[in-house]
């Protein structure tokens, strides 16, 4: 009797873009719509790719430019060390912590943050949080241009698994990057 094979599925880049189907990949809860009416009630899972709880938000705005991340850190504990390849704005809802930045070979850079507290991280630059407090949550909110540099480049692994980093724009800012008091 004949094997008929059957022909792989066709992937429609321009609906489906790599962005989506990255998402689509990952194993924690993904908040559509239009909007959030609070980041510290949004239902988050244990996220394999981050370490801890979160959730994706893929909002109607965000319209494959921007995306949104809301990471939690358990009370006490520190999340493991990530980088990506897409600068990060970081925006803490709840909670306060202790944010490490670091180049690879680098001296590590540390400083305080808490309830609406407002940081970036720069491209590929290690980060890991931790929570200060034994009693309450971090809750961080993510965001980057992360869906609109995939239209250009659709492999993840560039973005979350790519050595390249210019230490300059840390180590070179006079320790003007993050201001002294947050040290």
């Amino acid at each position: 009797m004949a094997k008929t094979e059957q022909a792989a599925p066709i992937i429609n880049h321009w609906w489906n873009s790599a962005y989506e189907r990255w998402i689509a990949k990952q194993d924690c809860p993904v908040e559509t719509g239009y909007y959030v009416q609070d980041l510290r009630q949004v239902k988050r899972g244990m996220w394999s790719l981050r370490g801890c709880p979160a959730a994706i938000l893929n909002l109607k705005g965000h319209e494959g430019v921007t995306e949104a991340r809301v990471l939690e850190v358990p009370a006490g504990e520190t999340i493991p060390q990530f980088r990506m390849a897409q600068e990060e704005a970081v925006y803490c809802a709840q909670g306060q912590g202790i944010c490490t930045v670091w180049a690879e070979g680098y001296e590590k850079v540390s400083f305080e943050f808490q309830k609406h507290s407002f940081f970036r991280i720069p491209n590929n630059y290690w980060y890991q949080l931790s929570n200060t407090r034994g009693d309450q949550s971090v809750i961080t909110l993510h965001t980057s241009y992360l869906p609109m540099a995939m239209t250009t480049n659709p492999n993840p692994d560039y973005f979350f698994n790519n050595s390249f980093v210019d230490p300059s724009e840390l180590y070179e800012a006079d320790g003007k990057f993050y201001s002294q008091d947050a040290r």
